[in-house]
């Protein structure tokens, strides 16, 4: 039995009206541009005002004199003036960098956890499977307890990193078909190996989950993969040595097949 995945609806998106505050930017630039021509203020003390008025909306009077060197008090205005415009464009363009990275971690949290469910179904089509990813969570793979908190048979409780779906499913190393049967990659680190990376073989130490008699276990692994343009080929071993003999093995027989269809 499959359980519901939790996932499939789609991420919220922000209530801003991203199209008015980028006019509003360009409106308050078009400002300050002209405001800077009618002062004009030597490159150095325009330097030194623009990164005060990044940090604050307003410069008192006394520091348009002390600093600027400004007297007259229509001078003081347009300081005024363009110190506030400044200021409201660097705070605007730092809150979208802010909602952009929001977005950026929330679109990679839904990618890892909605793949890391397909990538698990396809390893183990008859398991019961809830995946999720947080920041900063344990990544595991537990019993899965259902919300009367009772054990659900063959159930797995799976949580994989936020970076999952960029650095295991992007990679195409997130089932791997071990001598026993399929593994669910957990996690993984790329090792770089020059003997085996000049034979277009990758390799990367990982957390994979077995699966057998409905109990899932996980153990570190090797899994190396061959990619020269053509077929791709891997494997998954609890040792350098075999997961390398075994790859070997398998571009042999790959190499023959496409030989056999000629």
């Amino acid at each position: 039995m499959r359980s519901s995945f939790l996932g499939k609806s789609k991420m919220q998106t922000s209530e801003l009206d991203f199209k008015l505050l980028y006019a509003s930017i360009n409106a308050l630039k078009e400002s300050a541009s002209f405001t800077y021509k009618q002062m004009d203020l030597p490159h150095d003390k325009m330097k030194r005002l623009v990164e005060h008025s990044r940090e604050y909306s307003y410069i008192s009077h006394s520091a348009a004199t002390s600093v600027l060197g400004l007297n007259s008090t229509s001078s003081k205005i347009l300081i005024s003036h363009f110190s506030h415009c400044v200021h409201e464009i660097h705070k605007t363009r730092k809150m979208l960098r802010e909602v952009e990275n929001t977005s950026r971690l929330d679109e990679a949290r839904y990618e890892s956890k909605s793949n890391s469910y397909r990538a698990f179904m396809d390893a183990f089509p008859s398991a019961t499977v809830e995946t999720s990813c947080e920041i900063g969570g344990q990544v595991h793979c537990l019993p899965l307890y259902n919300k009367w908190d009772s054990l659900v048979e063959g159930g797995a409780d799976v949580m994989v990193p936020i970076s999952w779906n960029k650095k295991i499913y992007q990679e195409g190393i997130s089932v791997v078909q071990a001598g026993d049967g399929a593994r669910f990659v957990l996690d993984c680190q790329e090792r770089k190996i020059a003997r085996l990376n000049s034979d277009h073989i990758r390799c990367w130490s990982v957390r994979a989950v077995k699966r057998k008699h409905k109990i899932c276990t996980v153990e570190n692994a090797i899994v190396m993969k061959y990619d020269a343009g053509g077929e791709v080929v891997l494997s998954i071993s609890d040792n350098w040595a075999k997961a390398e003999s075994l790859i070997r093995r398998r571009i042999k027989e790959a190499a023959l097949d496409v030989l056999m269809e000629l």
